[in-house]
Formats: C-alpha cells, sequence, structure tokens
C-alpha cells in the first residue's frame, strides 16, 4: 500500500532531517519482565503483530513521488535481537544496559527502509528479561506503544498455551486516519 504523510509524521521526519545530530524523535522504551523466554514463539508474535499493523511494515519515500509517502510492504524481516546477560552479575547487567540504551540513542533509522522499529531482548536470568522498544516517534505513540504491547504479550501467551489467537478489531487503519485528516483541513469547517 501506499498513501501520503499524515502532516504530524511529515513535521516529525522534517526535524528529524533538520538536527539529526538529535534524538528527539527516536524513543526507546525498557521494561524488565519475570518472565521465560521463548525466543521462538516471541518472533513468531512479532511476526504476526506485523501482520496485523501496517505501520510496522512501513517506510517513507520523501522523494520521488509528487508528495512525500508512506510505503507498506507486504514483508520485512522481524526486526528481534535477543542478547544473553546471565553470565554477568547484576552490576555489570545494569552498566551493559546503560551502554547498549546510549548506543540505540545513537543509531538512526534509515527511513527509506522497513521496520522503523527494533526489539532487543536482554536475558538477564533464567526468570528475567529487560525487553527493549526502539522506534521512531513518525510511527508509533504512547498509545499505539501500549497497545502493540499489549497486543504482543497477548499473541505470545495464546501461542504458549498452544491456544488461538483472539485479538480485538485494529479499528481504523493509519491510512483511513490519513484520508480522515486530509478530508478535515481541506473542508471550511
Amino acid at each position: 500500500d501506499a498513501y501520503p504523510l499524515a502532516d504530524l509524521q511529515a513535521g516529525m521526519l522534517f526535524h528529524s532531517a533538520y538536527s539529526p545530530e538529535t534524538a528527539v524523535y527516536h524513543d526507546v522504551f525498557a521494561s524488565r519482565i519475570r518472565a521465560e523466554l521463548n525466543e521462538e514463539l516471541l518472533r513468531e508474535s512479532v511476526r504476526r503483530l506485523m501482520v496485523r499493523h501496517a505501520v510496522l511494515r512501513t517506510s517513507f519515500a520523501l522523494s520521488g513521488y509528487r508528495e512525500p509517502l508512506e510505503l507498506v510492504h507486504r514483508e520485512v524481516p522481524v526486526p528481534l535481537e535477543v542478547v544473553d546477560l546471565r553470565s554477568l552479575s547484576a552490576s555489570e547487567q545494569d552498566a551493559q544496559l546503560g551502554e547498549w540504551l546510549e548506543a540505540e540513542k545513537g543509531r538512526a533509522f534509515d527511513w527509506t527502509q522497513a521496520p522503523l522499529f527494533r526489539l532487543v531482548v536482554h536475558r538477564l536470568s533464567g526468570e528475567e528479561i529487560e525487553l527493549a522498544l526502539s522506534f521512531h516517534h513518525a510511527i508509533l505513540d504512547g498509545w499505539s506503544v501500549a497497545t502493540m504491547l499489549a497486543e504482543l504479550f497477548g499473541i505470545y501467551d495464546a501461542l504458549a498455551a498452544r491456544e488461538e489467537v483472539r485479538l480485538a478489531d485494529a479499528g481504523l487503519s493509519y491510512r483511513d486516519f490519513v484520508a480522515l485528516e486530509r478530508e478535515a483541513i481541506g473542508s471550511e469547517e
């Protein structure tokens, strides 16, 4: 699929390009989770989430067309990395996590390549992980991150229990939002 950017997205990308040395729109959310990790199930869960939400398969074409476009790809690689820190002490783990976070904030996204998010799992013990989601704010906001993570864990839990994955209807697509925004901007009202 392909459709124009929302005005807010265009502004974020402009400011990101104008000040590439800052990471103002590069967000990193990290959470410690008490759970055993089944990497294969997590990878499949992320893949299913990406199928469900086009924005997770989106890149941006800022030139080459009449106007900047979001390009939704049929398939993209699952951006999941697992780092094993179990052999380190708690203080060494914290130091590694801090170093990783600083390095991740400096890893820019290439807007022409989907996906524009990364998921990194740091194994801390057999029963604890730190899950980090890194993304450009032009594809996700706080509300959508919360929804996405809830869906990710719902899919993972269902697969782990060997149950059917049941998720609520996703509602409006981002394509629909962009169309509604354009309609509103074009209206005299």
